[in-house]
């Protein structure tokens, strides 16, 4: 949906739903671009006074957490053979560890959007602890480990070579 803003109610990130020409047709921005602050500052100097942007599907909490929760059954699905793996083991807590992430940061963009009913925040922390005692596994972010240091089978860091938790030997000695 397209929603007509004045060029200073416009902020950085938003998409342009129709381009922007000069009065002569030059174009000075295409559609589906993002608005920048140069965008909006060259703007203001030109005297141009509106946009059209794409105004944002609203979402709900429960949205949020719906695609959420679909994800980590994706996530599930995908690497349910791969109990014996301890490589896949550990990219499979970095994905789980990263789509809570994006829902914590969409879930903190709704309440700065709307202020939330007393208690959700609490709430949304729980999920987190929820997912895990339900069997997704503690979440150690990417270099985070899960309790073998580094160089472990859990870390999903690649050595040298590209090999996540592989060891490199050290060199004895002379330098090479």
């Amino acid at each position: 949906m397209a929603k007509r803003i004045a060029v200073d109610k416009a902020r950085p990130g938003q998409i342009l739903a129709e381009e922007i020409t000069r009065q002569d047709g030059v174009l000075l921005a295409g559609r589906a671009s993002e608005i920048t602050e140069g965008l909006i500052r060259m703007l203001g100097r030109m005297n141009i006074d509106t946009v059209v942007i794409e105004e944002a599907e609203r979402r709900t909490r429960e949205d949020i957490l719906g695609e959420w929760q679909a994800e980590l059954e994706r996530i599930g699905r995908a690497f349910r053979r791969a109990a014996d793996s301890p490589e896949l083991g550990a990219l499979r807590k970095t994905l789980i560890f990263l789509s809570e992430q994006e829902r914590d940061k969409a879930l903190a963009s709704l309440e700065l959007s709307e202020p939330a009913e007393g208690g959700e925040g609490a709430a949304a922390a729980g999920e987190g602890a929820a997912a895990r005692a339900a069997g997704a596994g503690a979440t150690p972010g990417p270099g985070q480990t899960s309790g073998g240091g580094a160089g472990s089978a859990a870390d999903p860091r690649p050595d040298a070579r590209g090999k996540p938790g592989a060891r490199r030997p050290k060199a004895a000695g002379k330098d090479r």
